[in-house]
């Protein structure tokens, strides 16, 4: 009977020490970080020769919204209107009239605005027109959202050259050197509207309006228990929102976790941590990838992340 004792004994000792040792486990873990493998950012040619004030300046769509100020006679309406004609007879472009928050405001007087309430020295970026509101897309060029344009000058053309001007402006081009292009900072009836520009608003309006995700700045780690932290920032350099997308966890390129995110609007980013996931093995290897939970990405290989765990 004694023997039986001391045996049983001796069991819930060791018990108690298997007890013990995963409850400091639990408490005094040991951590393994993930180093980044690769990041697949998509590198835009940005490159291309253009005019504008910054590359790859467009609003998000073809279809850009404008409202003519009632002060403007029917003369600068017509002006305005031609203007809108000649860019949308070579271009994708098209103009569409709305009676509240355009896109583009065409004016007829002077700015009244201040330059120190502004905070520059200019109202516009050059001319009497031009983007008011612009996003940096991170790299993947610029959302414009609002413009303004200004005809208080007289027209002394037959057809409007100071209107498609300022227009340009909106669209993002700045003044050209060339005396013939419409881009001139002086405008004379001989000018003309520059292939070249033609050609970069077919190449900018072409491709279409879409999110494009890409993650970035992750964090990650893994207890000796299995548990695993991580944070992460998702970002959206396309022209359109992410009304709602996808985030993958792979462990060794199995899908372990999924997780929805809300809307991330263009230039924004959407910060995401996740503590003690448990694990069921101990990887080798930990992947990220994100999607729009409906409809396409601009870019999509830029939409996975890959680390390696790193033993120190």
């Amino acid at each position: 009977m004694r023997v039986l004792e001391v045996l049983i004994f001796i069991l819930l000792v060791f018990l108690l020490g298997i007890g013990f040792f995963f409850f400091y486990q639990t408490l005094h873990p040991t951590t393994e970080s993930y180093s980044l493998d690769k990041i697949n950012l998509t590198e835009y040619n940005l490159s291309f020769h253009s005019n504008q004030f910054m590359p790859n300046m467009r609003f998000a769509t073809s279809n850009i919204t404008y409202l003519i100020d009632r002060a403007c006679n029917i003369k600068k309406v017509g002006e305005m209107h031609d203007a809108f004609l000649q860019l949308s007879s070579v271009t994708p472009l098209q103009f569409i009239p709305v009676s509240q928050d355009p896109q583009i405001n065409v004016l007829c007087s002077a700015p009244t605005t201040t330059s120190e309430e502004l905070g520059g020295s200019n109202y516009y970026i050059a001319g009497e027109g031009g983007p008011t509101d612009v996003i940096n897309l991170s790299g993947a060029g610029y959302l414009i959202r609002a413009g303004k344009v200004a005809l208080y000058h007289p027209e002394n053309c037959n057809q409007s050259k100071l209107a498609l001007h300022e227009l340009l402006h909106v669209l993002g081009f700045d003044h050209d050197k060339n005396s013939q292009s419409i881009m001139f900072p002086v405008t004379s009836c001989d000018q003309v509207l520059d292939r070249s520009i033609i050609d970069d608003l077919n190449t900018l309006y072409t491709s279409p309006s879409l999110p494009d995700l890409a993650i970035v700045d992750v964090q990650a780690n893994l207890t000796s228990s299995g548990l695993l932290s991580f944070s992460l920032f998702v970002v959206n350099r396309g022209f359109a929102d992410a009304n709602a997308s996808v985030l993958n966890v792979l462990v060794d390129n199995i899908q372990s976790k999924q997780y929805t995110l809300n809307a991330i609007h263009p230039g924004s980013k959407r910060y995401f941590a996740v503590s003690n996931l448990l694990l069921n093995d101990k990887p080798h290897s930990l992947s990220f990838t994100v999607s729009p939970a409906q409809g396409n990405d601009a870019a999509p290989a830029d939409n996975r992340v890959d680390l390696l765990l790193s033993r120190g």
